[in-house]
């Protein structure tokens, strides 16, 4: 399933239900069929989503190259959220970054989403 998020300043971004998900829980945000991130939200939404890319980060250099691949996928599950896949959010969180950036430059700015049923 596909999820579109519209930004009323920014355009428009698609992505996967698994990825929305992850983005959406880390946002505090609830992942039904239709939402909205009003402009209010959006800066305490963006600081969410990066305090997550760099924590994420910066387990992967206390696990350090030669980590343990067994205890990286364990590490991996733990801070992943119901049925997200692992792809580290420094990939999958820049698109959605650079909309809510995009958008939080314009005053009275939202993003809404929709997907064809809660995901």
């Amino acid at each position: 399933m596909i999820v579109k998020m519209t930004s009323s300043a920014a355009g428009q971004l698609i992505l996967f239900a698994e990825t929305a998900h992850r983005l959406l829980h880390i946002a505090g945000k609830e992942c039904t069929a239709r939402g909205v991130i009003t402009a209010a939200e959006i800066p305490s939404v963006l600081e969410k989503l990066r305090a997550a890319v760099a924590e994420e980060k910066a387990a992967a250099t206390r696990r350090g190259p030669g980590a343990d691949d067994e205890e990286r996928k364990r590490e991996e599950e733990a801070n992943a959220s119901p049925g997200s896949d692992t792809m580290s959010l420094a990939r999958r969180a820049p698109p959605f970054i650079q909309l809510l950036e995009r958008s939080l430059r314009e005053e009275e700015s939202y993003i809404v989403w929709e997907a064809a049923q809660d995901f």
